[in-house]
């Protein structure tokens, strides 16, 4: 009798858990560079610009961003932005391991159709590689007024679990970023790397570093189900009723001394992906 009803509790969480989107079905499991290296990746559904084919890692050699900047990237189908204290390597770091993540999920999940499974496998991924995260937990962003615009559901999500200079750093990357025109190919990159006709899945993680070398960064996670496409669909504004975004945050370490360990294979496996699907934002 305690048998069935331990069954039954267990199945019973088990939907309320998913039915709360609470993702968290992996854990880590081997020997990072293994696991990094049986990881298979999806091609890019983004189409590289004529004048950008030539750009390759081997051709721009091992260089990587300056130290103590503020920057913002559009890293695939996410928005990243560190902090004047993150130092080039761990900028690095975290551009490759986050698009490691994600075109590993791409691989395995639809990216729109099947988001639950998506974010539990992104997890998954940056979980053997170094980052202390936890499963993911969702709520639809509720507008004020008769208008909703992502970019503010972004800031809300964030503001609560940022840093003061993290909260700066990412508002003034989304700014630039609603400057630019419809086909600046860094809007192009990120709207088809995250959307398709009428859904989207993006993360957006601004990142800062301490004194004692580590690296934190505040992850917002968001889905949305919209009437049509948008290709600037983060600054549009949509009805209330044309588009509803879910969203989810948390706060993550990344332990340099296993990422330390699996660089050079992440590195290996994005290949010319690490520079076609990452470009960098000027931040004033």
């Amino acid at each position: 009798m305690k048998a069935i009803t331990v069954i039954a509790l267990l199945a019973f969480c088990a939907v309320n858990a998913s039915a709360l989107g609470i993702w968290d079905t992996k854990a880590p499991v081997m020997d990072p560079v293994e696991f990094v290296r049986s990881i298979e990746l999806a091609e890019p559904k983004y189409t590289v610009p004529d004048w950008l084919q030539n750009r390759t890692r081997a051709k721009l050699g091992a260089t990587v961003p300056p130290d103590n900047k503020k920057e913002g990237y559009v890293v695939g189908g996410a928005i990243s932005a560190f902090t004047e204290n993150v130092k080039g390597l761990s900028k690095q770091d975290i551009l490759d391991a986050t698009l490691f993540a994600q075109l590993a999920a791409d691989k395995s999940y639809d990216r729109e159709k099947d988001t639950q499974n998506w974010y539990s496998y992104y997890k998954y991924i940056l979980g053997n590689i170094g980052f202390v995260i936890q499963s993911f937990s969702f709520q639809e962003y509720q507008a004020k007024g008769g208008t909703l615009s992502m970019d503010q559901a972004v800031i809300q999500i964030l503001s609560a679990i940022a840093t003061g200079g993290e909260t700066l750093v990412i508002s003034a990357t989304l700014n630039a970023l609603r400057g630019m025109s419809d086909t600046d190919n860094r809007i192009v990159l990120f709207s088809q790397q995250s959307s398709s006709s009428s859904s989207g899945n993006f993360q957006v993680y601004p990142c800062d570093q301490a004194p004692d070398g580590e690296v934190s960064m505040a992850l917002g996670a968001f889905y949305f189900k919209a009437s049509h496409h948008e290709v600037k669909f983060l600054f549009f504004g949509w009805g209330s009723s044309s588009a509803h975004i879910y969203q989810g945050g948390q706060k993550t370490v990344l332990n340099s001394n296993v990422y330390a360990r699996v660089r050079s294979d992440v590195s290996a496996k994005l290949g010319d992906n690490a520079v076609n699907l990452v470009a960098s934002i000027d931040l004033l």
